[in-house]
Parts: C-alpha cells; sequence; structure tokens
C-alpha cells in the first residue's frame, strides 16, 4: 500500500509539471498577460546600435524568464509559425540572430518592479542589403515548488493535477541593411451585417493589410465612421501596432467597432486609415480606405 501510494504521489507530480508546461504559450506582447514588455517591436536602422528592452512583472509574484530567440512566420491571418530549423527557411527570410546580441540571459523580476534587457547589434561589414528578421522570446520558467503542491492526504489511486499557466511574450527584432522600403494597401473592406434595431457593439469591419516592397511594415488602424447627415467624424475601433512581415504579402485584420449610445452604424461612410505606429494625428497615413453604409 506504501508503494502505490508513494507511485500515486509520483504520477501526479509529474502530471502536474506536464501540465504546467504545456500551458505555456508564445503570446504576442500586445496579448494579455503577467508579463508587461517595452518597446513591443525592435528596429535597427540606420546607426541604431543599442536597445533596452523594459520588462514589467504584472503579477503578484517574482517570476524567472529565460530569454531566447526564435524565428517564426506570418500567415496570412496575423498568426505565426515557428520555423523549427535552418532548413526550413524559406529564401527571402533571413533570420536576425546571428546579428544580435543581449544580457543578460535569464532573469527574476519582482511583482511591479521594472528589469532591463540590453539588446546589441553587431553587424558585419560585408552584410548583404535586405531585412533580417527573428523574434526575442521571454519564457517564464516554472517556480522552484512546481509538483510540491499536491495535497498529502491523497488516497492510494488518486492522481491530483494542478494547471499553472506560464506566461510567454515574444517581440519581433528586425534588422535592415542598405536599401529597403515597403508600401501598404487597404483591400476590399467589409462590415458584418448589423441589424440597426440592435446594438452596435459587436460588430467588426474586416480588411486586408497588401504590402509591397523588401521589408516589412508596422502601423495603426484606425477606423472612423461618417455619418451621412454631415458632423465631424467618429472613432469607432483602432489596433495599435499591426505589421505585415516581410516576405509575407498580405494579413487579414478585424476592427470590433465601438460605436457610442444613439449611434446607428448605418447612412453615412466608415472611413479606415492604417496610419504609422506612434502617437500624434500628424503620423503618416500607409493606406487607406472607405467603405459607404446603407
Amino acid at each position: 500500500m506504501h508503494r502505490a501510494c508513494c507511485a500515486a504521489r509520483a504520477i501526479a507530480r509529474d502530471a502536474l509539471l506536464l501540465f504546467g508546461l504545456l500551458s505555456l504559450q508564445p503570446a504576442s506582447a500586445q496579448g494579455p498577460g503577467a508579463l508587461g514588455v517595452s518597446p513591443t517591436n525592435i528596429l535597427f536602422e540606420g546607426r541604431e546600435r543599442s536597445v533596452e528592452v523594459t520588462l514589467i512583472n504584472r503579477g503578484s509574484q517574482a517570476a524567472t524568464y529565460r530569454i531566447s530567440f526564435q524565428n517564426l512566420r506570418q500567415t496570412a491571418t496575423g498568426e505565426y509559425q515557428t520555423i523549427e530549423t535552418p532548413e526550413d527557411l524559406q529564401p527571402l527570410e533571413k533570420p536576425a540572430e546571428p546579428l544580435v546580441r543581449y544580457s543578460p540571459r535569464q532573469v527574476t523580476v519582482e511583482p511591479g518592479k521594472p528589469q532591463s534587457i540590453r539588446v546589441m547589434l553587431r553587424k558585419p561589414a560585408d552584410l548583404p542589403p535586405g531585412e533580417y528578421r527573428s523574434h526575442m522570446l521571454f519564457q517564464q520558467l516554472p517556480p522552484p515548488n512546481l509538483g510540491q503542491s499536491i495535497e498529502p492526504d491523497l488516497g492510494p489511486e488518486q492522481v491530483a493535477v494542478k494547471l499553472i499557466p506560464l506566461v510567454g511574450v515574444s517581440i519581433p527584432v528586425i534588422v535592415r541593411e542598405g536599401q529597403t522600403q515597403a508600401t501598404a494597401q487597404l483591400v476590399d473592406p467589409r462590415i458584418d451585417e448589423v441589424d440597426p434595431e440592435v446594438s452596435n457593439s459587436a460588430a467588426q469591419v474586416e480588411v486586408r493589410i497588401r504590402r509591397e516592397g523588401n521589408a516589412s511594415v508596422r502601423g495603426d488602424l484606425e477606423a472612423r465612421f461618417v455619418p451621412a447627415a454631415g458632423g465631424a467624424p467618429l472613432e469607432v475601433g483602432l489596433i495599435r501596432g499591426l505589421s505585415v512581415l516581410y516576405p509575407n504579402e498580405e494579413r487579414t485584420a478585424r476592427v470590433s467597432l465601438n460605436v457610442p449610445d444613439g449611434v446607428k452604424l448605418s447612412g453615412g461612410t466608415l472611413q479606415l486609415a492604417y496610419r504609422a505606429a506612434g502617437d500624434g494625428d500628424k503620423r503618416p497615413v500607409l493606406a487607406s480606405s472607405e467603405l459607404t453604409l446603407p
């Protein structure tokens, strides 16, 4: 009986460790989680040679993060696929990892406290022109007491499993050498059918962002509604930091529309603007489109 009980507890610890690790999902820095990362995009261009990345632990306990690089491929829906080996790289996919150094490689961050990571560019003199990209991954490690929190009064045939989510956040690191440029278009905007007699809060507009050139594009996608009767445009939707990463030619974006009370999303024009990422109204518009609403 004692041997069976010990075996059950060992299985419980193994199950706890397994489920804790399986819950780790690499996530975009724009997504929710207990780890804040700033900036959410690193670009080495021109004379830029060094950047500091700040981590903020938004959880209630100290957490340890291991820092590494991974190569990801963006899909037409904006999701990411892991490129497992260098042999899996496509001809236009150039990793930035060999060009970048960083320190430290593992940190423990106290709740609410910042931690800086220094990222440095080490570019060879004969680097061929083009855009190079890898993703820096901040991966939370399992806590030291993982597997030790199973209740001690388990029966000999019982197995306890506790799910412990582990946060993973990745940000793109882009290196540009020589002449690089990109343009964007907003193509085929369409809005979900909305019953004007009900709330418009769940309405969404879908649009394809088409990229041309030899570099990535990144911007904020804004949606404004202009009533047919006139008046100032109303901002009804916004997605910040939306990228089409080279060599991906386009991606589909969906913007949730938040319409003020008393305003019906009909009988006007929906204006879409893909504006260079940042702050202020003077940022250049990379692409625009509009949709007439019945």
